[in-house]
């Protein structure tokens, strides 16, 4: 975390005005990162990255390629599943639910990682009221 926290100081010094993280799976790990990086001095706006899992393999995957701890509440309800229509639902629910929860918390807006699969970016999106029905920008404030 402090190397992270060197390289934000850096590239705000060198004029970077926005900052992205790499994606996770509950609020209260961006929340206290953003917490330690205000601490350190970082003032840009630092969106998190969210990417909604639609299967279990992804899943998986997404772990093996990113060392993040594996969010075990997650994983049990993916597994748990009949088919991969079930476990897209899920993992737009978390997703949804997760994005909510960084709004509310204050997150400045949301980065969402979507893998070829906007469809579920869009229902997120759709979830937390920032697009309408018809894929149109609902909140003017995100």
């Amino acid at each position: 975390v402090e190397q992270d926290l060197d390289t934000l100081l850096a590239k705000e010094a060198a004029g970077a005005n926005l900052a992205i993280t790499q994606l996770f799976f509950q609020a209260d790990e961006y929340l206290g990162f953003v917490d330690k990086a205000r601490a350190a001095g970082v003032t840009m706006r630092i969106l998190p990255g969210i990417m909604p899992v639609l299967s279990s393999s992804r899943l998986k995957r997404i772990i093996e390629l990113t060392d993040e701890p594996t969010p075990v509440d997650l994983e049990r309800r993916l597994a748990a599943q009949p088919d991969a229509e079930a476990q897209a639902r899920v993992g737009i629910e978390h997703a949804t639910a997760l994005a909510d929860e960084l709004l509310s918390g204050g997150a400045p807006g949301l980065h969402l990682y979507t893998f070829n699969q906007h469809e579920a970016v869009l229902a997120v999106l759709n979830g937390v009221g920032i697009l309408d029905a018809n894929g149109t920008r609902a909140k003017e404030s995100v």
